[in-house]
């Protein structure tokens, strides 16, 4: 021992000897209170609990909960009035109140939320009007709009929006169809209840009503906007003729089937309407299948006409047989053998004989 020194190679507590410094080696003490504890090989590394700075400073990593693997830890804050929870089980970290991060945050399990009140927030902004990124998968079952909880995205079932806006939308089970609003869309099966045309709304196709369209179905040429075409406008330029078309305030001129070369429309035959008759052709009519209709007049005198189920009036009636329509053994053939099951004349010229027997001579 000297004036400024007390060396030992242990100093022993008298009280209680299990209570000891041996500086060398392991001291044991009971309470043992500091300002400062250094690091004895590098003082940048300390603890000084009552610094309203950084109290703590160490090299690398710091270990709570190492006494055993399945206990809950926590990490408190604020005098424990918040703290980091590590609940063992379910297996999860657990914070007592909000957490924001500044910078990115990677997830490569889930993020869970429960209750209304949760929600994850950009602390720059409030979270109605903040930007949230997500690089991989983001799952939920619906998601609202936080302005209007009556427009949401729905995957599993429906959707409702304002306003959606898509380069090219595909169909999820066959990309062969898709919408592609700039350009062409193939559909299975397109149902509206009315699509109007996107420069001019006055023109549109409705199923279910009228239709306004201000020259064509199908218009593949300007040179014919002052007519309506049913089929293809090219049919028109090419001089095909397929369709029907419609001058502007003018007839309707049928498209030609007949082969004729040249092909074309003629436009002075025609289809209209008329008062008395209802349609009205100004050329012939050909029908391949049935016509019906109560009586049929002669175009030029209604005096005659053919009423098949009643009396019917013509002026020269030549064919070549006749037959009974409920028993076509009796029939009248004006160039060869007629029979009948009865002839009663009130006179005849030419007759030979009279009662049973008697016949007509030439």
């Amino acid at each position: 021992q000297t004036s400024d020194q007390m060396r030992a190679a242990r100093f022993v507590d008298v009280n209680n000897t299990g209570y000891y410094a041996d500086p060398a080696s392991t001291s044991y003490f009971n309470d043992f209170r500091t300002n400062v504890l250094y690091d004895r090989q590098n003082t940048t590394y300390y603890w000084d609990g009552t610094n309203t700075g950084i109290s703590m400073r160490v090299g690398d990593d710091v270990s709570i909960g190492y006494r055993a693997t399945n206990t809950d830890d926590y990490l408190y804050f604020d005098r424990q009035a918040e703290y980091l929870f590590w609940d063992d089980s379910p297996g999860q970290f657990q914070f007592s109140d909000d957490l924001v991060v500044n910078g990115n945050l990677t997830v490569t399990g889930s993020v869970n939320g429960g209750g209304s009140n949760n929600f994850i927030k950009n602390q720059n902004s409030s979270y109605q009007a903040a930007n949230f990124w997500i690089s991989g998968q983001g799952r939920v079952g619906i998601l609202y709009d936080s302005n209007n909880t009556g427009f949401y995205a729905d995957p599993a079932s429906t959707s409702y929006f304002n306003d959606f806006r898509a380069s090219i939308m595909y169909d999820r089970d066959n990309t062969s169809y898709y919408a592609n609003p700039a350009s062409t869309s193939i559909f299975n099966d397109f149902r509206a209840s009315i699509v109007y045309d996107r420069n001019n709304t006055s023109y549109y196709v409705n199923p279910a009503g009228n239709n306004h369209m201000r020259y064509s179905l199908y218009l593949d040429d300007s040179s014919v906007t002052s007519h309506t075409i049913i089929g293809r406008g090219d049919q028109w330029v090419s001089g095909a003729g397929k369709g029907v078309i419609q001058y502007y305030s003018s007839y309707i001129w049928p498209g030609r089937v007949d082969g004729t070369s040249g092909g074309g429309w003629n436009v002075s035959w025609y289809l209209a309407s008329h008062a008395s008759y209802g349609l009205y052709t100004n050329t012939g009519f050909y029908h391949a299948g049935n016509i019906w209709a109560p009586r049929m007049y002669d175009s030029n005198s209604t005096a005659y006409y053919a009423d098949p189920a009643s009396t019917s009036y013509f002026n020269d009636f030549r064919p070549n047989i006749i037959y009974d329509r409920n028993n076509t053994t009796y029939y009248v053939d004006p160039a060869s053998t007629t029979k009948l099951n009865a002839l009663v004349v009130n006179s005849c010229s030419g007759c030979v004989g009279s009662g049973n027997g008697s016949y007509i001579q030439n």
